[in-house]
């Protein structure tokens, strides 16, 4: 999280750093977006193992997503490993593939 408040990601957009806590204010759920090759950029979603499954960083996600589009936005990007358990959700919400960036191997 320090090098995401730092810029290391991309310009922190800290409006849209939501989280989701317990009743005891212990944390289960986050995410962190930057602004990132000049759109807007999930650079991080957490959720507990103990909550996992429960549609908290769907939740996340689309409500990110909502608050954007409220504010002119028309895009949201994110990367995700090939394989990662996430991908489904990332379909479920809309995402879809893209080209890979130049310059990876």
């Amino acid at each position: 999280m320090a090098a995401a408040d730092r810029g290391d990601y991309g310009a922190p957009l800290r409006q849209q750093w939501l989280e989701v806590v317990r009743q005891d204010g212990s944390p289960c759920s986050a995410i962190i977006c930057t602004r990132f090759g000049g759109r807007p950029f999930v650079a991080f979603v957490f959720t507990s193992h103990r909550e996992a499954g429960r549609g908290l960083a769907t939740a996340l996600v689309a409500e990110v997503a909502s608050r954007l589009r409220a504010e002119g936005e028309s895009s949201l990007s994110l990367m995700v490993t090939v394989g990662n358990p996430a991908e489904r959700v990332y379909e479920r919400l809309g995402f879809r593939d893209a080209e890979e960036p130049q310059g990876t191997v």
